[in-house]
């Protein structure tokens, strides 16, 4: 017989996010003590690519849509995270983290929809509802940047590994001995 889980959206837009956001500040951890750091922020996976600032941002941003989508206009423009260095791109990813957090405490209200989302010039716009906005809009782009971000790290001699962007998210269902909880 299968069983059915219940979730809100609230709690759908928040824990997923917040995850994305630790395993971020996992790899950026290690990063930060790899002795070519300084110049990780700018690094790109192919030229036509761009940066890890742009790929940070990115994530922080998709977090951020799904907990506060009437605030989108607020937000910084990723310009404004180019020339920041990889001290100041970890403390955006704690400061995105302590929204997403708060948002999750106070089980803000994240709006049904429908959500207009525009793609840029000379693409086409989309319409979404709330669930559609998380799981078909915001969590595949998170993911896709995290991505990126990680492949940017590791082609640059970061070691991070498979588990330091999964542990946020696999971690609590680890079998572990009592004596190690």
């Amino acid at each position: 017989m299968a069983s059915s889980i219940t979730i809100s959206l609230a709690d759908l837009a928040t824990s997923t996010p917040l995850k994305s956001l630790q395993a971020l500040h996992n790899i950026l951890s290690k990063a930060s003590s790899h002795p070519d750091s300084a110049s990780f922020p700018s690094a790109r996976l192919y030229p036509d690519m761009l940066p890890l600032t742009y790929q940070i941002y990115m994530v922080c941003k998709f977090a951020k849509v799904v907990t506060s989508f009437e605030n989108q206009k607020t937000w910084s423009s990723s310009d404004e995270w180019s020339n920041l260095t990889l001290p100041e791109l970890i403390a955006q990813v704690e400061g995105t983290q302590q929204i997403v957090g708060a948002a999750q405490q106070q089980k803000e209200k994240i709006a049904g929809g429908p959500h207009a989302i525009g793609h840029g010039p000379d693409r086409p716009s989309f319409t979404y509802d709330g669930e559609g906005l998380v799981l078909n809009f915001c969590y595949p782009n998170m993911y896709f940047h995290l991505s990126i971000a990680y492949a940017i790290l590791r082609i640059k001699g970061v070691e991070v590994g498979k588990w330091d962007y999964l542990e946020p998210f696999s971690g609590s269902y680890i079998d572990r001995p009592k004596d190690k909880q």
